[in-house]
């Protein structure tokens, strides 16, 4: 009950200096213990709040606000959510309340929870309604982008909310870096170039969207010859006929490290095909070749065919790919076109993606 006493005097605070635009910033302090408890708070703010509209608006976004903390407190495992997800009220992009709410703390983690719990609403599993667009780490695993995070950026970006199209441009080159131009992606662009007006962050996103497209599916791959441990060289064309699935990977990289025998193990399931080869590429340094060699013998990598660029500076393989983080997935057809960039881990779904595309 305390907590609920705090929550409305904030609101009643607010309600009495709003022409002032005085705004309480402990308001994220508080996190409430049941859903009943916000499901109240809501309630009695609405009271409280019904004659004065902006305040009232506040109410709604402390209910968001708190709903979604709430629900990802508890990795979507909270039994009573579902009370939330009943009367969560609709909130507006173009409101300039929801602008002045959001710019004294951290800006775009309102409009992500609103989207979760519609997305929850609509049926989803938490997994799926959970944001992938920005990296939250109270979760180990990066989210796979899917339809509820294109809908929100799609939403976003068509809204007239200048200062939301800047937060969220902000996060769009992690997502090229990670997932590349998916199709969800690409669909954005011309809601970019016809509703975010011009400045150098917009350039930057439309250059990376040029960067990226030769990447996407059916796009030839990037053609690339790269050293084995012998010196000896090998190029894409070498493969030709085969369905190829590369591990890109450093000795630095710790997480490529704990998935190598995952990778390993998937690759020893194919080894009587014909059509399929595992590979893996390197991007460490020349100066750091013995070491890659001890790896891949302490590893137990020498059953497999390994590569690196043998180069002391970025190497045109990672150029070509945008090798800008490791570990990274790569599959490429018969035919030498992209299957993806950036498929997912091994462990991760990898060997679904593998076997569907085998059983084509």
């Amino acid at each position: 009950m305390k907590i609920i006493f705090m929550f409305l005097l904030q609101i009643l605070l607010f309600s009495s200096s709003i022409r002032g635009m005085v705004f309480p910033d402990t308001v994220w302090e508080y996190h409430f213990n049941t859903a009943e408890e916000i499901r109240m708070a809501y309630r009695e703010g609405r009271k409280a709040c019904r004659d004065n509209n902006a305040a009232s608006l506040y109410n709604d976004y402390y209910m968001v606000w708190n709903s979604g903390e709430y629900i990802l407190r508890h990795k979507g495992k909270a039994t009573d959510a579902d009370l939330l997800l009943k009367i969560f009220p609709r909130l507006s992009l173009n409101a300039s309340t929801l602008t002045s709410f959001m710019s004294k703390n951290e800006y775009s983690r309102l409009v992500d929870h609103y989207y979760l719990l519609q997305a929850l609403k609509a049926g989803e599993t938490f997994d799926a309604a959970r944001d992938a667009v920005t990296v939250d780490m109270r979760f180990l695993t990066l989210g796979r982008l899917n339809r509820n995070d294109y809908w929100k950026l799609r939403d976003v970006f068509s809204s007239r909310n200048t200062s939301l199209h800047m937060t969220y441009l902000a996060k769009l080159p992690f997502l090229f870096q990670n997932h590349g131009c998916t199709e969800g992606l690409l669909d954005l662009r011309a809601i970019i170039e016809k509703h975010v007006a011009d400045s150098p962050l917009k350039e930057e996103i439309m250059m990376l969207y040029k960067q990226y497209i030769p990447l996407m599916r059916d796009k030839p791959a990037p053609v690339f010859t790269l050293k084995d441990a012998q010196g000896a060289e090998h190029s894409l064309v070498n493969f030709k006929g085969k369905l190829l699935v590369i591990d890109v990977w450093a000795t630095w990289c710790c997480s490529c490290l704990k998935k190598i025998p995952l990778f390993l193990q998937l690759a020893d399931k194919y080894r009587y095909r014909n059509d399929v080869a595992f590979i893996t590429i390197s991007i460490d340094r020349s100066k750091v070749r013995p070491k890659w060699l001890k790896a891949l013998q302490e590893h137990g990598m020498t059953g497999l065919l390994n590569l690196i660029p043998d180069m002391d500076h970025v190497s045109p393989f990672e150029e070509a790919y945008h090798c800008s983080s490791v570990p990274r997935y790569i599959i490429i057809d018969g035919k030498g076109n992209i299957v993806t960039a950036f498929a997912p881990s091994p462990g991760d779904g990898l060997e679904v993606l593998v076997e569907s595309i085998l059983n084509q």
